[in-house]
């Protein structure tokens, strides 16, 4: 979402609303991009009056199909409707290949207000991707005119293999992930300027940085800087965070600064993912100490970013024991959320001390379907949050979960799996590579193994994006 969060999201609660700080070099994009123009970043005027992840169980406004509830004021705007995910005309699939998409292994997703942008990554085949897919969400869903491609090798021939990305209100970012390339060109594209233009994309070089580390997975932007979690390399370990000035130079070392989460998490070898909450940054610390850890590091930026005090760190071990591996975060508005391979979920209350076991809770999702597990790509459309599988099970399904946040976290009545696998025959579907939400579809990509099918989910009704909306859920 984003997410880890591969892109950032800025949500609208009753507790907060985050504003982006945009620079004059972050002005309106233009036409080509299709974003709309305005200073705010992110705020969803078409949300939910709810607060997400309430845990009360029941909405006392709200129905069960998220229409207006008998209590409701009769001069109140009526909430919007969410659709139910096991209703197959909801959903509908693009079989990439008949759209243009030669690479199609994605590791995330980002959207700009108009644009939704498919990042290539790992394919399972050693052979590193450059293709960025961009889809027009004006446009039609399964027409090749509504897709557009661009190869980053054209910038640079080392600009292959993308972790993460992140949207800061004009400028498009991407991480290199490295798993089998180079994995030390970022890629930045300007949506003022043509998007198949080799002059609209810039590349900063890490190895330049005195760590001069590699690989990365996961972005965020908090108003004003651009943060990269280091990642797992073709051949090296990276537990560096990397952040970016977007007041200033993009490929300028200046610009940018370093931190390792080994400082925080003794012997800590690579992260996966970060997410924003509107004040602290979450880095989930994959390895370290030459086994699976559980331990989830925060940095509060409103403190220096090198400063010791900013950093803390919390073990997952300690409420879910003997888990060790959890996926990238995902952000609600008002909670966080990691899942594990074993089909746990654990949420995050940032407003209780991050340190202490109270601040969390724990589902199991396989109490409902034994199936769901090895959730690894995250998304949120305002209401509900939704969690993919990275592959298929044996037996060819695609499990999904999705949890509702006006009702209980540890309540199975919160909770639905669905199989995505049955949504996209006859080309199978290999798992979640990315969820993006455009305000009314969810985007789902394929992940490993170049498959064809990207599945759109239906969401909501009426869309959440107003024309002041610049930004991008996961």
């Amino acid at each position: 979402m984003g997410n880890p969060r591969v892109s950032i999201v800025f949500a609208l609660s009753l507790s907060s609303v985050t504003v982006a700080c945009l620079s004059p070099d972050n002005a309106s994009p233009g036409p080509d991009s299709g974003a709309f123009d305005s200073g705010l970043v992110g705020i969803d005027a078409g949300a939910d009056t709810s607060m997400p992840g309430s845990d009360s169980g029941t909405d006392a406004s709200t129905g069960t199909d998220g229409s207006a509830g008998t209590d409701a004021p009769s001069d109140a705007v009526a909430p919007p409707t969410y659709n139910d995910p096991t209703v197959a005309s909801k959903w509908s699939q693009v079989d990439l290949a008949t759209v243009g998409v030669a690479q199609r292994s994605f590791t995330t997703s980002v959207f700009d207000g108009r644009y939704l942008y498919f990042a290539p990554g790992y394919d399972g085949f050693s052979n590193p991707q450059s293709q960025i897919a961009r889809y027009d969400t004006q446009a039609a869903w399964t027409s090749a005119s509504s897709w557009t491609t661009f190869d980053v090798s054209r910038v640079n021939a080392a600009a292959k293999e993308l972790g993460g990305a992140a949207f800061d209100g004009r400028y498009i970012y991407f991480a290199p992930q490295g798993q089998d390339s180079a994995g030390s060109q970022f890629v930045r594209y300007d949506t003022q300027a043509a998007f198949a233009t080799v002059s609209s994309w810039t590349t900063f070089d890490s190895t330049t940085l005195p760590s001069a580390r590699v690989g990365f997975r996961g972005m965020a932007f908090d108003g004003r800087y651009i943060y990269a979690s280091g990642g797992l390399g073709k051949a090296t370990f990276n537990p560096y965070v990397l952040r970016y000035d977007t007041h200033a130079s993009f490929t300028q070392i200046a610009s940018w600064e370093e931190y390792a989460t080994a400082y925080v998490v003794p012997y800590a070898s690579y992260n996966d993912g970060v997410v924003w909450d509107g004040r602290y940054l979450y880095f989930n610390v994959i390895y370290a100490n030459s086994a699976y850890s559980a331990q989830i590091v925060r940095y509060d930026s409103q403190l220096g970013f090198a400063a010791a005090g900013a950093w803390s760190k919390f073990n997952l071990i300690s409420i879910v024991p003997g888990e060790a591996q959890y996926a990238p975060g995902v952000f609600d508005g008002r909670y966080v959320y990691y899942a594990n391979p074993s089909g746990k979920v654990v949420r995050l209350d940032p407003q209780i001390d991050f340190t202490t076991a109270a601040a969390w809770k724990v589902f199991d999702v396989t109490t409902i379907d034994p199936g769901a597990k090895n959730f690894f790509r995250g998304g949120f459309d305002g209401r509900y949050m939704y969690f993919g599988q990275v592959g298929q099970q044996p037996s060819g399904k695609s499990p999904m979960a999705r949890f509702d946040t006006q009702g209980s976290f540890t309540s199975a009545a919160a909770w639905t799996t669905i199989d995505l696998s049955q949504f996209a025959a006859p080309q199978p579907f290999v798992g979640a590579g990315g969820f993006a939400f455009d305000g009314r579809y969810m985007y789902i990509a394929p992940s490993i193994g170049d498959q064809a099918t990207a599945l759109r989910f239906d969401a909501r009704t009426p869309p959440a994006i107003p024309p002041s909306y610049k930004g991008s859920f996961y």
